[in-house]
């Protein structure tokens, strides 16, 4: 689906919900208007890759077991978030106070990935994963994508 479609649809979405909404809360396909101008809002910054910005999201050691007396792995990562760059004030004004759950979600999550999910190269399961649970984390979709940086994973 090329960008062009993308924001026309998106855009015919939320004029299709503001026109005909009466006093009912305007959604269209379970999304709100504010969630509707977030999607034409990251249209609009995929066309300049330049609009986003990289933020530390901290370094992380975690160990997780493996089955069977299969030992452990132990998985090293620097974990860096990435924001639209004029929303990146407001993302580092609202990190510190979320902080300490975010870093145990994250730990969290990697304890508990599967083995094919950490052998992934592209490790695209838990990015995923990541950037939900830290959107969910913060109450808000300020996070974009996040990246891996200095990642090793050692079998023991």
């Amino acid at each position: 689906m090329t960008s062009r479609f993308s924001f026309v649809l998106v855009l015919s979405l939320l004029t299709s919900c503001l026109a005909g909404c009466g006093s009912a809360a305007p959604s269209a396909a379970g999304l709100d208007v504010p969630e509707l101008l977030e999607l034409l809002e990251d249209e609009q910054l995929k066309q300049n890759p330049q609009a986003f910005a990289e933020v530390d999201l901290g370094k992380y050691k975690v160990s997780r077991m493996l089955p069977a007396d299969e030992g452990q792995l132990l998985v090293r990562f620097h974990l860096i978030g990435v924001v639209a760059e004029a929303k990146q004030p407001d993302f580092e004004a609202q990190l510190p106070k979320y902080e300490t759950r975010i870093r145990d979600s994250v730990l969290s999550l990697v304890q508990r990935a599967e083995p094919e999910h950490l052998a992934d190269p592209a490790m695209s399961f838990i990015k995923t994963e990541i950037l939900a649970t830290i959107n969910d984390k913060m109450h808000s979709r300020l996070l974009k994508s996040v990246a891996f940086s200095d990642l090793s994973i050692e079998r023991r």
